[in-house]
């Protein structure tokens, strides 16, 4: 029993999540020592877990006015007189990766963010009309693939959360489904009172144990794309009392984000 308590606590816990204390009720040394241990281990990791958030967000801080010198830079350079064809080319592809470490760096310091409870204000934001607006970007954005969209549910799905965050775990949802949605596929989108499911055509279905984590691309990188989407809205559930969770069922990848329930 105290072996099964202990197995229990470890499958419950959940890094940077308050969690309760490791059981040692037992009058076996063994378990007594086994139960010091894993706390021993949890508070270290706990302390790495801290210190490694700290210093992405630092980082990404310090990051961010030499990055936006260099492309500057680059963008006078493009102006000069005396440039020509195979240097502008050269700077042109300079500039790109440039772009694309900005917006690394911009999306992990809103993580950091976002851990770090940096988003304390909240109000009451329509999810159905966020999600509304981007169906109409992305299918712009997407009109040469014909991709078949739908919206079902009748119910408008109302959030007490930051406006900035709502956007994003929306957004990243809706953008994600019709960015790695093939040729004359199908987005649909669904809705309740208490949450919303983003689905979309896939031939694949995506690692569930990894799907949520930094940098997972599972079909190989995609250009302008950093790994990071799901984990900001992943992110943004933990931290405003939402449930996520991803399913694969009859061709059709599921985002399901709902209320959590109370315990």
């Amino acid at each position: 029993k105290p072996l099964y308590r202990l197995l229990a606590w470890i499958d419950r816990y959940e890094p940077g999540e308050p969690s309760d204390k490791v059981p040692d009720e037992t009058d076996v040394v063994e378990f007594r020592k086994l139960a010091s241990a894993v706390e021993s281990a949890v508070s270290r990791f706990e302390t790495q877990y801290e210190e490694r958030k700290i210093f992405i967000g630092n980082a990404s801080h310090e990051l961010q006015t030499p990055l936006a010198v260099c492309c500057n830079r680059i963008e006078m350079l493009f102006d000069r007189p005396d440039l020509n064809e195979d240097i502008a080319g050269e700077l042109v592809k300079v500039h790109r990766s440039l772009n694309g470490l900005i917006r690394l760096n911009k999306t992990l310091l809103l993580l950091s963010k976002i851990e770090n409870g940096q988003f304390p204000q909240t109000s009451e934001v329509d999810i159905n009309a966020l999600a509304s607006e981007s169906i109409q970007l992305y299918q712009e954005i997407h009109a040469h693939k014909n991709i078949e969209v739908s919206v079902s549910g009748n119910q408008n799905f109302i959030l007490d959360i930051d406006e900035q965050l709502a956007s994003v775990l929306v957004g990243n949802l809706v953008k994600n489904a019709f960015r790695y949605t093939p040729q004359n596929g199908y987005v649909q989108l669904s809705f309740t009172n208490s949450g919303f499911s983003v689905s979309n055509t896939g031939e694949v279905p995506l690692d569930g144990d990894k799907v949520f984590r930094r940098f997972y691309q599972p079909s190989g990188r995609k250009e302008g794309a950093t790994g990071l989407g799901l984990a900001l809205v992943y992110s943004v559930c933990a931290n405003n009392g939402l449930d996520i969770s991803y399913d694969y069922r009859e061709g059709m990848h599921i985002f399901a984000v709902n209320l959590k329930k109370s315990k």
